[in-house]
């Protein structure tokens, strides 16, 4: 089961649900993130989060970034970083969503705010059974 989670680094709620990704893993949920941070390119919310999108683990960057609220580093942010997460705010902007975090399942039904692991899989559990 796979869900798409709109996200902030400087998102407390955010923050608060990228720590239960660990849990969802465990339940079989796969978690993809869509970066949709608050500032324009060239804001200080903007380089953070390039930041940690242009790191050379990703993934720890991401979880460092969403553990302490920052994420800052020596390299270079790419062009194909920015333009990375440029296309990302765009399709967050597609959907029509503003607020982070926003949960999107399989079936489509977008979720606005933090719910619990368990209401995830709640939610889940009746796309399966439709």
């Amino acid at each position: 089961h796979k869900i798409t989670i709109f996200t902030d680094i400087d998102c407390p709620f955010c923050r608060k649900l990228h720590a239960q990704i660990k849990d969802l893993n465990q339940l079989g949920v796969s978690v993809d993130y869509v970066m949709l941070p608050r500032g324009k390119a060239g804001s200080k919310a903007f380089n953070k989060t390039v930041n940690a999108l242009c790191a050379t683990n990703p993934q720890a960057a991401m979880d460092s970034a969403m553990n302490t609220g920052h994420f800052e580093t020596n390299i270079q942010a790419t062009p194909e970083c920015i333009n990375n997460l440029n296309t990302q705010k765009t399709l967050a902007q597609k959907f029509g969503f503003s607020a982070t975090p926003t949960i999107l399942f399989a079936n489509g039904e977008a979720v606005p705010g933090f719910i619990s692991t368990e209401d995830i899989a709640d939610i889940i559990k009746k796309i399966k059974s439709t």
